[in-house]
């Protein structure tokens, strides 16, 4: 169940940066670009070969899009997980 809820976060947060760069009209490479990482970075966390997507990282994407944590984290796909996380963490 754990190995589970960790590949829906990592799925999450994949949509979600694809998301808004659709939303922003820009590239993987102008999003690298604007937040500083490489676009290696960005691909690997598309494509889950990033098993862990550091938080540090998250705020430079956040700040490369333009946007706080809060708004990055605060979708209704994320209000999920946090429930899912939590039922998690009952049955440990």
């Amino acid at each position: 169940m754990k190995q589970q809820s960790e590949q829906n976060i990592r799925l999450a947060v994949a949509l979600r940066i694809k998301g808004l760069c659709e939303e922003k009209q820009m590239t993987v490479s102008a999003l690298a670009a604007a937040a500083g990482v490489s676009s290696s970075t960005v691909y690997g966390i598309f494509n889950s070969a990033q098993k862990n997507v550091r938080v540090i990282t998250i705020l430079k994407l956040c700040n490369g899009l333009g946007i706080s944590p809060k708004e990055f984290f605060h979708t209704e796909i994320m209000n999920a997980l946090e429930q899912e996380v939590a039922l998690h963490d009952q049955h440990d």
